[in-house]
């Protein structure tokens, strides 16, 4: 078997501009033996990996599309910080990559943890390197940890509209944690943050609201986005196909009418939460913005 011939190889395959494709080819077309092989030879490089040009590639694919839960918590919590990469906890039932229960365990780790995460998570933007979804995974992480209305969260949001080409926030919004940051920060975010985050999407939106994950960004401007006028004028109407034929735009709101993701933009403003429309995760992300839209947004609750 090939993946057992080069046991003790794969650290450096992975930082190989061509190698790194034969690790991607035995996963894909291996078993869980093979994965088992390679994952435990990743373990204790994660943060100079996702620093290499070639080796945060595959740890990235590895991580989202064939590492377990467990092993991808293993690989998160190395962007903790060296400490997380060097001792390992002997119980499985302890390892968990939520860094809030991390923290509560250990409060005198916020400072150097959060300072880990953070300039690993700055490099990776200044690198241009955002669409990883460990990336993302570790972002949310750092927000759900950060005082709301302090300066973390001004400096994290900041962060988020700093990339004058808009590739950080259009890459969050298609993945799960992604897009729930993107949420937080609208919900977080004042009336220019807000009107900025949204600018970025231009021509995006119908993207958005067939994506699995990037839909959500659209339910969460409608409840927050105070100027009314700039909903229907920058998310509204380019749903509806502002510049298409009136027979191109009808084909369009059928076609997002039934697709189950998409029809959720355009029937939430009129059912809301409706569990016929809506699913539990959906609400339970609804609901947090809600309480959040409490303290930061004039728009009406109703």
């Amino acid at each position: 078997m090939i993946a057992r011939e080069l046991k003790g190889e794969y650290r450096g395959l992975a930082e190989s501009r061509y190698a790194k494709f034969l690790i991607g080819k035995l996963l894909v077309r291996g078993d869980e033996e093979t994965r088992d092989l390679v994952l435990p030879e990743l373990y204790g490089h994660v943060r100079g990996f996702i620093k290499h040009p070639e080796a945060s590639w595959i740890l990235d694919d590895i991580y989202r599309g064939v590492a377990t839960p467990k092993q991808k918590s293993l690989l998160l919590r190395e962007w903790y910080g060296a400490e997380f990469a060097i001792f390992k906890s002997k119980d499985p039932s302890d390892i968990s990559a939520k860094l809030t229960d991390i923290l509560a365990a250990q409060p005198e780790k916020r400072q150097p943890v959060m300072h880990a995460l953070h300039d690993l998570i700055n490099l990776c933007i200044q690198k241009k390197t955002t669409g990883f979804t460990m990336l993302h995974d570790a972002m949310l992480q750092y927000y759900l940890n950060i005082q709301p209305g302090g300066s973390e969260a001004t400096e994290f949001i900041e962060l988020l509209k700093g990339d004058e080409e808009g590739d950080l926030l259009k890459n969050l919004a298609f993945t799960e944690s992604g897009a729930r940051i993107v949420c937080l920060a609208l919900a977080y975010g004042n009336a220019k943050d807000r009107k900025t985050i949204l600018k970025t999407y231009k021509n995006t939106f119908q993207m958005l609201a067939y994506d699995a994950n990037g839909y959500r960004v659209i339910l969460t401007a409608y409840d927050v986005v105070d100027d009314t006028v700039l909903i229907a004028k920058s998310v509204i109407s380019e749903l509806l196909g502002k510049d298409t034929s009136s027979e191109d735009s009808h084909e369009n709101l059928l076609a997002m009418a039934t697709h189950l993701k998409a029809r959720k933009t355009l029937l939430y403003p009129f059912s809301g939460k409706a569990k016929s429309l809506l699913s539990d995760d959906d609400r339970a992300l609804l609901d947090e913005i809600h309480a959040i839209r409490a303290t930061t947004s004039k728009k009406d609750p109703e």
